[in-house]
């Protein structure tokens, strides 16, 4: 099952009133951020006060413009150095959007600025696919992919998100019984289910129609089945103490009080003493 694949959400009718298209570039972001702002709406809503909602931004920046066999070798194994200007130029870009951010940034959740996007004070929110149901209705949304940035050296086609699957436990004294029940929650019956009471997404194909899913989930199921692979978010795929270096920095960042050089030599020096 794949859960929290990575789409930016915008609102259809304020991209309309101000004759905004949604962004294929970085510098389109940027110019549709101003636009926005001018006309007194948050551009971007986004929380930091749970250090998990920064790491879908730097996820995805860095699987951008750091080249992947670096990154797998900083992600993944005791050699880590961080030491690649591309993590300093991720942290560069996310500083560059946060004056488009939500007001008080480290102050607000996840949740907080759904329901910022949802009453239509905001023009974007970058979110899981699976937040999809949770929106429809409120706003007249519509999907779009991260921005491609120039010079980036990762491909665009890669989805920021989670795969989650199911395990049996080899002591378990039922065997049979629990291979048969995860035979029946992994069916097209339950998949679809999952996606119309859900709003999550099977790995049966098929389990996500227009019997059950709207365009925009219909959209991002399309978008899985093209993706060249997927990265995980960056909480969930790199050496605790080192994410935890990372997140915490990038708070202060977002405050003013460090610059995307400072942090990275704070990441630096967690990697070092692994």
């Amino acid at each position: 099952m794949a859960d929290g694949l990575q789409r930016i959400f915008y609102n259809r009718d304020i991209f309309k009133k101000l004759k905004l298209s949604p962004p294929k570039t970085w510098d389109e972001l940027i110019d549709a951020s101003k636009v926005l702002k001018e006309n007194g709406y948050t551009p971007v809503a986004f929380g930091a006060k749970a250090t998990w909602a920064i790491s879908h931004y730097i996820g995805t920046l860095n699987q951008r413009l750091v080249d992947e066999k670096t990154r797998e070798k900083d992600y993944h194994t005791k050699n880590a150095s961080f030491t690649d200007k591309g993590y300093i130029e991720a942290l560069a870009k996310f500083q560059e959007l946060s004056p488009y951010f939500t007001k008080h940034v480290n102050s607000v959740d996840h949740e907080y600025v759904r329901q910022q996007f949802k009453s239509g004070k905001a023009g974007m929110i970058y979110a899981e696919t699976s937040e999809i149901k949770l929106v429809n209705g409120a706003v007249n949304l519509g999907l779009f992919p991260f921005p491609d940035i120039a010079g980036q050296k990762g491909s665009s086609d890669m989805l920021t998100g989670a795969p989650e699957g199911f395990m049996i436990s080899s002591k378990t004294k039922h065997p049979k019984e629990a291979m048969a029940f995860l035979k029946f929650l992994t069916s097209k019956q339950m998949g679809e289910k999952l996606v119309k009471d859900v709003g999550k997404f099977s790995p049966v194909k098929g389990t996500a129609n227009k019997g059950n899913a709207d365009d925009n989930q219909l959209e991002a199921v399309e978008s899985l089945n093209k993706a060249k692979g997927m990265v995980a978010w960056f909480d969930m795929d790199a050496d605790p103490e080192i994410v935890d270096a990372y997140l915490t920095n990038v708070q202060k960042m977002l405050e003013g009080d460090m610059t995307p050089e400072q942090v990275m030599k704070d990441v630096q020096k967690a990697a070092k003493s692994k």
